[in-house]
């Protein structure tokens, strides 16, 4: 499920810190935007993606399925017609 390495911060994190440290990754992927630094977009969005897997490293720890989560995720959206397959 998750694409990248596990942080240490997955282990130690609250998920109100990790929202937090999501948040900061978006407020740099948008200082980069805003300032026309396209080059450098890329990697910023990829730092919130992996923030935001971090995010459910730590509430798989705390019990969810996150498995789970993913599938209603899927179905909602599939039944929305947001899916070209």
């Amino acid at each position: 499920m998750f694409s990248f390495p596990k942080v240490k911060f997955a282990d130690i994190n609250t998920p109100e810190k990790q929202i937090q440290h999501i948040y900061s990754e978006m407020v740099e992927f948008m200082k980069e935007y805003n300032n026309g630094k396209k080059g450098l977009l890329d990697e910023e969005l990829m730092d919130c993606w992996h923030s935001i897997e971090t995010y459910f490293r730590i509430r798989q720890r705390q019990g969810i399925d996150v498995h789970a989560v993913h599938a209603a995720v899927v179905k909602k959206n599939r039944d929305r017609g947001y899916y070209v397959d």
